[in-house]
């Protein structure tokens, strides 16, 4: 297997160059496009997303199970290129669902994410197939319960363990220790 160096892997599109003090992505002119367009705004070089992609799938094997965050960036044409690749996305909410559904008519490979699910959005997605549910505090599983017997179907699911390990930071960002908003405490697992 092939390891992925920082070498050919980059944040920055690999086609940017700079003219004249103009930035290009490849032929186009950033200058242009924020005339075109307005700023601030987003520019993604489609050639580099998906050298990117081609080089984690190369990299890992087929064997892993890919899931790209939604969260990020998302449109059709993303999703579509994802699942050529056999790439699942992970989902937060029930427009990234429908997103994605939209394009590959089902949400078999997406695993729906999230510390505040809605049981409409939980609905939805089991609904339409929907790969895994992360169970991100105990007192989603009742609503998982409620819905999939509704539903008359059995849901996988995967389990955020929240071990309890908390770090000296603010309490505003804290993503672990006791009684955080991510994961199920390792006392009530």
């Amino acid at each position: 297997m092939d390891k992925a160096s920082s070498k050919e892997v980059s944040y920055l599109p690999s086609n940017l160059k700079f003219k004249d003090g103009v930035a290009f992505i490849g032929e186009t002119s950033l200058l242009d496009v924020a005339k075109d367009y307005g700023t601030p705004l987003y520019v993604y070089d489609w050639e580099h997303l998906k050298h990117n992609i081609d080089h984690f799938t190369n990299a890992f094997g087929e064997d892993t199970y890919f899931r790209y965050a939604a969260k990020a960036f998302i449109c059709k044409a993303l999703v579509k290129e994802l699942d050529n690749k056999g790439w699942g996305v992970d989902v937060v909410s029930g427009g990234e669902m429908a997103t994605v559904q939209a394009v590959t008519g089902t949400l078999e490979n997406s695993l729906f994410n999230g510390t505040f699910k809605h049981k409409d959005e939980i609905e939805f997605f089991m609904q339409h197939n929907g790969g895994h549910i992360s169970v991100d505090n105990r007192f989603e599983i009742p609503m998982l319960e409620e819905v999939a017997a509704k539903l008359q179907r059995k849901q996988p699911v995967i389990m955020r363990i929240n071990l309890d390990v908390g770090a000296e930071t603010h309490p505003m960002v804290l993503t672990s220790g006791y009684d955080q908003q991510f994961g199920i405490s390792i006392g009530f697992a």
